[in-house]
């Protein structure tokens, strides 16, 4: 069995954002209640607006495009030209708005790695820490 190290290097769990269809511009994740909207730019929990910034919005737009893939830490502080504190202020914003329980929500930190949005599928390994 590969080490925690070896499991994150391996190129399957990275991606670059993917280009969203007339067909596929909502991301839905229901355990969550969350619905995001690419085309409209705006995310729903529950059937509820939730408000965003425009960083917060970037961030999860990252995310969500990647959904499933671990994107680093420094690819999106350089897409988005802010420091490793300011993305870590912006995820903990997304997480107490998008989940019921930040912990155990949908953006999940890889450690001294980077981040990515649980998409619910299933994945062999010990890759997520909460």
């Amino acid at each position: 069995m590969p080490t925690r190290s070896e499991t994150i290097s391996r190129p399957q769990y990275l991606s670059e954002p993917r280009e969203i269809g007339k067909e596929d511009n909502v991301l839905h994740l229901p355990t969550e209640g969350l619905e995001i909207n690419f085309t409209a730019s705006m995310v729903t929990k529950f059937d509820t607006l939730v408000y965003l910034g425009d960083k917060e919005w970037s961030v999860l737009r990252h995310l969500a495009l990647t959904a499933g893939s671990v994107q680093p830490q420094e690819v999106i502080e350089k897409k988005y030209e802010m420091t490793g504190g300011e993305l870590r202020v912006y995820v903990n914003r997304l997480r107490q708005k998008l989940s019921m329980d930040p912990l155990t929500g949908p953006i999940k930190t890889i450690k001294n790695f980077g981040y990515m949005l649980d998409d619910g599928r299933e994945r062999s390994g010990d890759l997520i820490a909460a």
